[in-house]
């Protein structure tokens, strides 16, 4: 199983064209997760109804887009209190082989510099990492 990793990024699409690309080209299903980061000042079952928002129209655009490149997918919304490890459980539980994530924008004196989760992902997960600029 691909998992792709959307995040309200200007790489969102790319993610969703890649994980399709790769979903298609070995033959295998794609889960689309857009994870919402919960502040440990609230309760982790707290809805964040803005930022629910956000996630599910990022889910229902790459879900068009990856009909449009007829790629049946799944879609899911998770709360965590860090990206990272809520996308390493993710892997373990559905057993991915590839997961895609987006790079956040860097700023120009921000060179050589991964976001925490990308870092976590390099070091914890157990499939291969792809991330998409």
């Amino acid at each position: 199983m691909i998992l792709g990793v959307l995040g309200d990024l200007k790489t969102d699409a790319e993610v969703t064209r890649v994980s399709c690309a790769l979903a298609k080209l070995n033959n295998e299903k794609l889960k689309m997760v857009f994870v919402i980061t919960i502040d440990r000042k609230l309760p982790i079952d707290k809805e964040v109804r803005e930022s629910t928002a956000i996630a599910e129209n990022s889910l229902q655009n790459m879900e068009k887009l990856a009909k449009e490149l007829r790629v049946k997918q799944s879609g899911e919304i998770i709360q965590a209190r860090f990206q990272g490890s809520a996308v390493v459980q993710q892997i373990d539980e559905i057993g991915a082989t590839t997961v895609v994530i987006g790079l956040p924008q860097r700023k120009p004196y921000d060179q050589g510099k991964v976001s925490e989760s990308i870092n976590y992902l390099y070091d914890n997960a157990s499939c291969v990492v792809v991330t998409c600029q």
